[in-house]
């Protein structure tokens, strides 16, 4: 039996991905399993992950919170992988390596949806955390305009590097019509039930544009005060909820070298949690 896992702080007291991969591993007929394991330091991390690269079982793991860094920094240098930001995936194939950041690549998808093969000609990203990083990265040879709205200038340098301009925070309230697409990276009014927004919704009530799209990767208690705005004014828009659970799906696919079933792994994974 193949062997998954995955990893992180108090991941044993609640994480899902064992639920959704199981269920995955049952419904395709693979022979493996997917058990959640606590990591508490460092050292603890360093000797799961090298165990992996001796283990022939090793199939593939989820990476929560909040190692994802130390994981891409250890196989970054271990195996001289091309690859930025944390990494919430890694697994094996013919005894190579890979590591990838499922929730940019699931974030990536959700747009897709609304603009098939990325034919957008502009794009906004709000927040300069891992996620707004990391999906600038992944749109670094994408033709459309691109710009970061953060609300500090200590990663300017590195997103300048990634062809995307950056402006301080609070010029999105005078910018918001210019944009095409616009992607809330940040935690403002990530649990629907807060009253604060990236956006000002006097901004937003007040746009003469319908032709805006906003995706807000959070989906807390979704929608958010953000999305409940752009609903009144018609304005094109979606949370989190699918990306989250298609970051998993992506994850278990790659891993098990089934990314072309990728729809069916979402019905299923849908499906044992409902």
């Amino acid at each position: 039996m193949k062997e998954a896992f995955i990893i992180g702080k108090d991941v044993t007291k609640g994480a899902r991905s064992p639920i959704l991969w199981n269920a995955c591993f049952e419904h395709f007929k693979i022979d493996a399993h997917m058990t959640a394991i606590d990591i508490e330091s460092e050292t603890e991390l360093n000797i799961f992950l090298n165990d992996q690269i001796d283990n022939p079982k090793f199939l593939g793991a989820a990476v929560a919170s909040p190692i994802k860094e130390n994981v891409s920094d250890f196989f970054i240098e271990k195996f001289n992988l091309d690859f930025y930001g944390p990494a919430n995936c890694f697994f094996k194939h013919d005894n190579n390596f890979s590591i990838l950041n499922t929730d940019t690549l699931a974030a990536i998808e959700t747009i897709n949806i609304s603009f098939p093969g990325l034919n957008f000609s502009d794009i906004a990203i709000l927040g300069s955390g891992a996620v707004a990083k990391s999906l600038a990265f992944n749109l670094r040879e994408h033709h459309a305009t691109k710009t970061i709205y953060a609300r500090s200038d200590d990663h300017f340098k590195a997103l300048q590097s990634f062809n995307f301009s950056c402006k301080e925070f609070s010029q999105i309230n005078q910018n918001f019509d210019q944009h095409q697409v616009i992607v809330n990276c940040t935690d403002i009014g990530r649990d629907g039930q807060s009253t604060n927004s990236p956006i000002d919704p006097e901004v937003i009530s007040n746009s003469s544009s319908k032709n805006i799209y906003v995706f807000d990767v959070n989906y807390i208690n979704s929608p958010s005060l953000l999305l409940q705005t752009c609903s009144s004014r018609g304005i094109v828009n979606a949370d989190g909820s699918r990306m989250n659970l298609m970051q998993a799906a992506i994850a278990f696919g790659h891993s098990n070298q089934m990314i072309e079933f990728q729809d069916e792994i979402l019905r299923v994974m849908k499906a044992a949690i409902t």
